[in-house]
């Protein structure tokens, strides 16, 4: 798989159809989000880089929702320790993808589920070792209340507790 994702990620090949629904299969597997953490972990790029693209598509929907709460805080809690820990050593197209995950999990989780993650976010910009993470989520953070593709319920939810 890292040697397919290393082709296909770095130009070398275009993927075939049959190549892509293997990759979309993994899906569908009820182990997926037990390779997303082992991914995630990875010392390969790639592999960590397809972990984030499938978990930053499926936040929100029925393969993420079927992860339930605890899977989900535990996604979560990798995701920062992963960026707080090693934030300089990852790729940037990682390191982005990474922020954007975050993003993407707090879009549907905060303020309810994670009623820390302002607070979390503003630790980080005030450490000098995580500053530039904590304004890399700063930055990405803007959209988070005015996504048009979230509920209009939802964004009023988000618009409410921001202005708490």
């Amino acid at each position: 798989l890292t040697h397919l994702l290393d082709q296909m990620y770095g130009g070398a090949m275009v993927p075939t159809p049959e190549t892509q629904a293997q990759l979309v299969a993994l899906l569908q597997d009820p182990s997926c989000w037990a390779h997303i953490r082992r991914w995630l972990t990875s010392p390969h790029g790639s592999l960590q880089f397809f972990a984030l693209t499938l978990l930053d598509r499926h936040v929100g929907h029925a393969q993420w929702n079927a992860e339930g709460a605890g899977g989900q805080a535990e996604l979560r809690t990798l995701l920062l320790a992963t960026l707080t820990t090693q934030y300089s050593c990852l790729a940037p197209h990682v390191r982005q993808k990474m922020v954007s995950a975050l993003i993407s999990i707090a879009k549907w989780h905060w303020p309810e589920q994670w009623p820390d993650f302002i607070p979390h976010l503003f630790s980080l910009i005030d450490q000098p070792d995580t500053l530039e993470m904590g304004l890399a989520i700063l930055n990405q953070l803007e959209g988070l209340w005015t996504p048009h593709h979230l509920p209009s319920s939802r964004r009023d939810a988000l618009k409410a507790a921001l202005a708490h």
